[in-house]
């Protein structure tokens, strides 16, 4: 049986159906259906979409660059210690996710120390800290070839107090 046939007696028996299930208090209009073609025409597929291409990575401008690293959080470090404490891991988590977006950022990650200790030590050390933070990044699918661990030792301190307060913000790693 061809298609146009099979269409007709469909339609034949809808019309014959409706008045035994239909209600007889009201009328019922059935919307008129349009005359079946007689050609046989195999059915025309639907063409599917292109999909759509993916947008290249551009080069961020300064402004947004300097966003996105003002955005990246310091990571502390106990005395002598290039252990990541669990707070540390949390913050590095979370960089980690901005870093993993923008996969166009390579920026610096500065190992520093506090004023104790020698100068060769305290370089050894902030050099550890910065590896461990490259280190835990890398594991967190950034690419290593967008972090440059440096170590800056006790050259660079953000506070000049000779106390512990002063000490604890000094053991840092930074990102530039």
């Amino acid at each position: 049986m061809n298609p146009t046939n099979i269409r007709r007696a469909l339609l034949v028996l809808a019309v014959l159906a409706l008045p035994a299930v239909g209600c007889s208090k009201k009328n019922v209009k059935m919307p008129e259906v349009p005359p079946a073609k007689t050609e046989d025409k195999a059915p025309v597929p639907t063409p599917t979409p292109a999909p759509k291409p993916v947008e290249e990575a551009k080069p961020p401008v300064s402004e947004s660059r300097d966003a996105v690293i003002k955005q990246l959080r310091t990571v502390y470090f106990a005395l002598d210690s290039d252990v990541l404490t669990s707070e540390a891991q949390a913050v590095l988590d979370a960089d980690a996710r901005i870093l993993a977006a923008n996969t166009s950022l390579s920026v610096e990650v500065g190992g520093h120390c506090d004023e104790r200790g020698s100068e060769e030590y305290n370089t050894d050390l902030s050099a550890r800290r910065a590896n461990k933070v490259v280190d835990y990044l890398t594991a967190r699918n950034v690419a290593a070839s967008k972090l440059k661990p440096v170590p800056y030792g006790k050259t660079q301190p953000i506070a000049e107090g000779h106390d512990e307060a002063s000490w604890s913000q000094n053991r840092r790693v930074e990102f530039k």
